[in-house]
């Protein structure tokens, strides 16, 4: 069961995520984050050090997008990025 948080709660999550030091792994596929909620968590995880690994699958708008999977991976986030 997927929350389809939109991309109001990947913003929200976003600016959770800025200042987390125990979370290493998040599961965001079919959240229909679209492409704002996917900058959101982009620019989030240039000042997180934790995660290692998010699972953007399956989310609209994130074709918008090209750059993110490589500018996570530059932060040595694995990413699952299947449109």
């Amino acid at each position: 069961m997927y929350a389809w948080i939109g991309s109001k709660g990947a913003k929200a999550l976003a600016m959770v995520l800025e200042n987390n030091s125990t979370i290493t792994e998040i599961d965001l596929s079919y959240n229909n984050i679209g492409f704002a909620g996917a900058k959101a968590l982009t620019t989030a995880m240039e000042k997180n050090s934790t995660i290692r690994y998010i699972d953007l699958c399956n989310n609209n708008g994130l074709e918008w997008q090209p750059n993110l999977a490589t500018d996570l991976k530059k932060r040595r986030i694995k990413v699952n990025f299947i449109l």
